[in-house]
């Protein structure tokens, strides 16, 4: 199989190229990018015979057509702004698609007959959060003969005296700035997110955290392709009082705003600026203390009994860096794509047409994963009635 990996350069993109030139199933990698100078540093530290590297704008439709013309799979580790005009180039190139994260997810949803006419699969939101919790909770929900609740919840933290965002710092921000998504009752609703507070007992390590609504693609997937009905989902992120402060302070400014506005004669967008502030998460340097925690908690019935299963995994970003040369978010994130990836080639997914994490064989999927050194954990309780 032949793959290109559009923003290849990046953290997560790393991750997927490392995993994947060793992966027997896998012939050919291309990193597609637009920063050599990262990619070439890449192609060096990498030095594998099947790496490649191209000078792509994920941007520009040509650019990214001509790149998947030989190519079997071509997956988004880049922005998720760039998933649709990706998929246009990939369907008409006869390509296989993936990516990490959504935006314009109804959009992709909706082209799942065009993409089962073309006898291709694209595996949409496939990273850690969506991506792992969704597959958490298809493990489960297989588990169990009933399920009524979902809750994911991203223990995730950084330690560091700077600001640090350990994926792309403008979707992080506008995901809680943005209304979010629960499922109720069979309807999907709209909240304010940062609202909803709650603590939230994490497994060890990790202990209570305050946590919060954020707008997440598995609230809204997980009622569609679970394959068990569920009558509530939601997600919830957790943030330190200064966190949450500082993404209200960064609102109210305007800091948050992509519009431009005139500053001294230049026109410029707010966003950008504070985005030029924060150090890119491929160029972090392992100095700063943290963790990802990832859970999928649910409840649900088996043998006639109430019970609450939990899964979930966890890895500082301290062993991510010892181990990996990377922090465990990019680690945990590039993996799932990766072992996503090695399924597809092997022919263990044969879903074809648009669909998340869900769909995938969950034992596979997890067999793989632990392979590649995530700690995976279940916790199951019997629930009083």
């Amino acid at each position: 199989m032949e793959v290109v990996v559009i923003g290849g350069a990046g953290a997560v993109g790393t991750v997927i190229i490392k995993h994947l030139v060793k992966a027997s199933e896998v012939s050919k990698v291309i990193c597609a990018d637009i920063a050599m100078e990262r990619a070439r540093r890449l192609i060096n530290k990498i030095r594998s015979s099947k790496l490649k590297i191209k000078k792509v704008n994920a941007a520009d439709f040509t650019s990214v057509l001509n790149t998947l013309m030989s190519a079997d799979l071509v997956i988004n580790a880049a922005r998720p702004e760039w998933n649709i005009s990706i998929m246009d180039a990939a369907i008409e190139a006869g390509t296989h698609y993936m990516d990490l994260a959504a935006e314009g997810l109804y959009k992709q949803l909706a082209r799942d007959e065009e993409w089962k006419r073309a006898n291709l699969s694209a595996l949409i939101s496939m990273g850690e959060a969506p991506g792992m919790s969704n597959i958490f909770a298809k493990y489960i929900a297989d588990k169990l003969d009933t399920v009524d609740e979902i809750r994911i919840r991203d223990g995730s933290r950084v330690i560091s005296e700077d600001i640090i965002f350990t994926f792309a710092p403008d979707i992080a921000i506008e995901e809680l700035l943005y209304k979010s998504i629960v499922y109720e009752n069979g309807k999907f609703k709209w909240v304010p997110s940062m609202t909803g507070e709650e603590i939230y007992e994490f497994p060890k390590p990790v202990g209570p955290l305050k946590v919060y609504y954020a707008n997440h693609e598995e609230v809204v997937t997980l009622p569609l392709f679970l394959g068990k009905k569920v009558r509530y989902v939601d997600f919830k992120v957790a943030l330190s009082e200064e966190e949450k402060h500082l993404i209200e302070v960064l609102w109210k400014l305007g800091l948050t705003s992509r519009e431009p506005i005139e500053v001294k004669g230049v026109k410029v967008a707010p966003m950008d600026v504070v985005l030029a502030c924060i150090r890119p998460p491929a160029e972090l340097e392992p100095n700063f203390e943290g963790h990802e925690m990832i859970v999928t908690d649910v409840k649900g019935e088996k043998d006639g009994k109430k019970v609450r299963y939990i899964m979930y995994s966890y890895m500082s970003h301290k062993e991510a860096y010892e181990k990996y040369g990377t922090h465990a978010t990019a680690y945990m994130t590039g993996t799932s794509v990766a072992v996503a990836t090695i399924m597809l080639a092997r022919g263990e997914i044969k879903r074809r047409g648009v669909f998340p994490a869900e769909c995938l064989d969950a034992d596979k999927f997890l067999k793989q994963v632990r392979k590649m050194g995530i700690k995976i954990n279940e916790i199951i309780k019997t629930l009083e009635e």
